[in-house]
Parts: C-alpha cells; structure tokens; sequence
C-alpha cells in the first residue's frame, strides 16, 4: 500500500459508534515505528488485539516482508466491529495474501490464550473507554479476564487497563508488547495495579512520553526527523524478575 493509511479509505467509525467502541485510530508512522521495535526476526508472529483500520497490521505485514518472513502465517488480529472487521480483513487479505481466518471478528476479552494463539509480539492501541461507559457485561468479561492473570482492578478503570492485561497473556516467553497507551498510566489510581503487573512480567520497560497527543495528523509526519531519531532511541534497562524480555510503549 506504500504509505496510505486504512483509516483514511472511509472505515473509521464515527460519531457515536466511534465512542462506544473508542475507535480512534493510530497514524501509520507510530504503527511502523512501534512495529519495527517489537518484530525482530522473519520467525516472529504478531497480533494487534484491536485491529480497527489496520494501521499495525499493515506495518507488521511490510516488516515481517522487510525481514524475510511470511505475513499470511504470521500475523493475526482481533477486531469488535462487524463492519470494520469486514473491509481490513479484506484489505490486508488482498494486499498481503493474510489468511482471513487470522483475522477475527470478536470481542478480544472472549478469547483466552489457550483457545487464541500465543504471539512472539502485541502491538496496537487499546480503546480507551472511561468507566462511566464502560460498563454492563463488557466490564465483567475484562475485569473477569484481568483477575485470571492475578490483577485485580477496580471498577472505575478504564477499558485499556484490563485490554493490556490480556494482551500479555497472549504473549509467549520471551515476548514482547510495543502499545499506544493514554497518560493515565501515569497517574490514575486503577494503574497500579497494571504497573506492578508489567514489571512483573517484563525483563524491562521503556515508557516514551511526548508533551503534545499524537492524534489524528498531529504525529510524526509533521516532525521531521523524528521517527529516525527514535530508531536510534537506547533503551535503558530496568531489571525486574520477569519472564519475557521487554515491554514499549507509547504514552498519548
């Protein structure tokens, strides 16, 4: 595809399915970016857990080409929405011969890692839905998925917290998560528990902040040099007793 972003084919949601479904998704060059860290040899699966548009499909597709691996049994998704789901699955199926079966219409906290696939790398940007819409039957099959990995989250956290949890259970030993992540990381109470979760489960963890959102159009196509600059970004290493090697991620 040569640099066009799926989201701008007209399959972003909008409006109010865009809300309930925080469907807001990521510029190709933080995809490629957060791609080109985490795939590292053309052995390596890959899974984006809320696949959307397809921006972090595509970019694993073209790295694991760049590496010398095979897209159509490697890289695998998990998308909400039906009629989302419907047209990237077709896209990355035409462009890059992606079986469709890899790409599943489902919702990502009705899957376990037993009945899914384990993945040498997660990437992608979880939905961000605050608690107050964050509710009913979808809050209990998170918060139900989070306890399963021992974390136990509080009601007001806010659906990108136990989405994280679950993404590294899909990780095998040695994995690695490379995710968008909002600010509240930082500071919201609920994230606590997340923290230690990731500390305890990563051999390090590198956080990468910016002073401006990386929304829609605000990102690294109008900063020039910063992408490269981040390639050569050394990352520092926390040492935790964990059983996979390493975690990134991207605050918004």
């Amino acid at each position: 595809m040569s640099g066009e972003l799926l989201f701008q084919t007209g399959i972003e949601p909008a409006g109010e399915s865009a809300k309930a479904l925080a469907a807001y998704y990521t510029d190709a060059p933080i995809a490629d970016f957060l791609v080109w860290w985490a795939i590292r040899s053309p052995q390596d699966t890959a899974m984006d857990p809320s696949f959307g548009g397809g921006a972090f499909l595509q970019s694993a597709c073209k790295r694991l080409i760049e590496l010398g691996g095979v897209p159509a049994r490697q890289v695998f998704g998990v998308e909400i929405d039906p009629r989302v789901h419907s047209r990237t699955r077709e896209k990355i199926a035409q462009e890059f011969q992606v079986r469709q079966g890899n790409l599943i219409l489902s919702d990502f906290f009705g899957l376990t890692k037993e009945a899914f696939r384990q993945v040498d790398a997660v990437v992608g940007n979880p939905p961000f839905i605050r608690y107050q819409r964050f509710c009913g039957d979808a809050r209990k099959r998170a918060l139900t998925c989070a306890r399963r990995e021992g974390v136990q989250l509080s009601r007001l956290s806010s659906s990108w917290a136990p989405f994280l949890v679950h993404g590294i259970a899909m990780l095998k030993q040695g994995g690695r998560l490379a995710m968008v992540l909002p600010a509240e990381i930082g500071y919201a109470r609920y994230s606590g528990p997340v923290l230690e979760h990731l500390f305890n489960s990563f051999g390090q963890a590198t956080f990468l902040t910016f002073r401006r959102k990386l929304a829609k159009n605000q990102t690294f196509k109008n900063s020039t040099g910063v992408l490269p600059r981040l390639r050569q970004f050394v990352i520092r290493y926390w040492h935790f007793q964990g059983s996979l090697t390493a975690s990134l991620m991207i605050l918004q």
